[in-house]
């Protein structure tokens, strides 16, 4: 029954973390930046210089794993460009004044290295220009840029993006953007914060089933000595470690932080980690990586209190699938470390 409870804690911890993110750039966002514009007014006999002026924006999105660390997002923008003089090339004694505002939408698509995502974006934005310049006209809208994790919340951005745009008497505007920006991700620090209650919730009626426990067994004809383990083990999905490497992203922490919790509320429980992978690949590098990767959860449940003679550590490579290694999807599921509870009977139980 103890270890029923633990477990049921455990489980109730995991289930109210809702929004959890395992990976570090999913979920909604929004944030905003700052930095240089340059624009230049082309065709219909017009030629400006491209200068520079100062450009601020905002925008808001949403990201998800379509693939192993790969990131499809869709995200909604408004850049606000300043106004500066433009020397016409040809009439060298005049020039325009002007600026722009350009809203919009892109798609995005990323590759996440632990805390830094380099992505590509491209869309379609509406640009308005401004000052001597008339005329709102739509067009292509693309960019580059990397993304770095300050915390799992803040995002760093430095980013390059390129509106061109192009009116019906053959006149282009085209801005190009050199930003700096931080963006908020929702939903990560909420869920670390849950952890504790939900433990503290379910710990009494660990409390209560003890008595009933002992009043059986004193009961028993013949007691036997036996291992007592959880059927649900606590999963860590192979997206929660950097690509081919033992190192574990914050995206993790929030679970790890629950198994913490619950350890320190149950002193006589042990834990065994036990780390797979997929099939792809040599057996000794899998079965190597799968060692390492448990071996760096176990190190991070010591290094947050829980003593390390309570845990083992092991590694089966893709030895225990839970899903068909045919499929991208089943191999996602593979690649896991799983912790697994049980509590040892004491030696007055078989007298």
């Amino acid at each position: 029954m103890k270890k029923t409870a633990f477990a049921l804690a455990v489980a109730a911890t995991l289930a109210s973390a809702q929004g959890f993110c395992a990976d570090d750039f999913t979920g909604f966002y929004a944030g905003g930046k700052a930095g240089v514009n340059l624009s230049r007014l082309t065709g219909n006999t017009l030629d400006t210089t491209q200068e520079a002026t100062a450009t601020g924006g905002l925008e808001a999105g949403y990201n998800a794993e379509i693939a192993r660390d790969i990131i499809l997002g869709v995200d909604a923008f408004y850049d606000y460009n300043g106004k500066t003089d433009h020397d016409f090339k040809q009439y060298p004694d005049y020039y325009a004044h002007f600026g722009s505002q350009v809203y919009g939408a892109d798609l995005k698509l990323g590759m996440q290295f632990d805390k830094l995502m380099p992505y590509a974006k491209v869309g379609y934005a509406w640009t308005d220009p401004s000052g001597d310049v008339e005329g709102r006209v739509g067009g292509l809208h693309a960019g580059l840029g990397v993304e770095y994790k300050l915390t799992p919340n803040l995002g760093l951005t430095g980013e390059w993006t390129m509106a061109r745009a192009k009116d019906d008497y053959g006149s282009k505007l085209t801005n190009n953007n050199f930003t700096l920006g931080l963006n908020y991700y929702f939903g990560v620090r909420e869920t670390a914060m849950a952890a504790p209650v939900a433990v503290a919730a379910v710990a009494p009626a660990v409390v209560h089933t003890e008595p009933a426990v002992k009043v059986a067994e004193t009961k028993a004809v013949a007691p036997v000595c036996h291992d007592v383990s959880t059927t649900t083990p606590v999963r860590i999905d192979g997206a929660s470690f950097t690509t081919a490497s033992a190192k574990i992203k914050p995206g993790a922490y929030g679970k790890l932080n629950t198994i913490v919790d619950a350890a320190k509320a149950r002193p006589d429980v042990r834990f065994e980690v036990a780390g797979f992978t997929d099939n792809r690949g040599s057996l000794k590098l899998n079965q190597k990586l799968s060692q390492a990767r448990a071996v760096a959860v176990k190190q991070y449940l010591v290094s947050h209190g829980v003593d390390a003679s309570r845990i083992t550590a092991a590694g089966y490579g893709p030895e225990q699938p839970v899903a068909d290694n045919a499929t991208e999807a089943g191999r996602a599921q593979n690649r896991r470390v799983e912790i697994r509870f049980n509590k040892n009977e004491t030696s007055q139980r078989c007298n």
